[in-house]
């Protein structure tokens, strides 16, 4: 009598979707202050080419989202504008974050890197 069942090697869906699941529909946002490499940390992982300064002065003016350009079920990437920026006060910074946030309607969120 055989009662053991044989392993099956090819990953059922569900056991596919724990391997590499589909996180297309999620985002990751990163914050922080500016200088400190939210736009670069943006461009390695999707590989897009994205502006960054090597500073303190302020490159990203406006909140920006950005895809993975190897993988569509990458989440999306959601660059900010830094926080103890010169030319803007924090509250202002944070209000359009907001304001970005709810304009794309961004509901998951996957991760905040700040």
């Amino acid at each position: 009598e055989e009662s053991e069942e044989e392993e099956n090697p090819i990953p059922t869906a569900n056991q596919q979707d724990t391997i590499h699941p589909d996180n297309s529909q999620c985002c990751i946002i990163c914050v922080g202050s500016t200088g400190t490499g939210k736009s670069s940390t943006v461009g390695k992982y999707t590989g897009v080419q994205t502006r960054a300064g090597s500073g303190t002065e302020r490159v990203t003016k406006n909140c920006e989202i950005h895809h993975s350009l190897t993988d569509d079920q990458e989440p999306v990437w959601v660059d900010t504008v830094g926080w103890d920026d010169a030319d803007c006060e924090d509250d202002q910074t944070f209000k359009d974050i907001l304001m970005f946030i709810n304009k794309y309607d961004i509901t998951k969120v996957l991760v905040i890197l700040s």
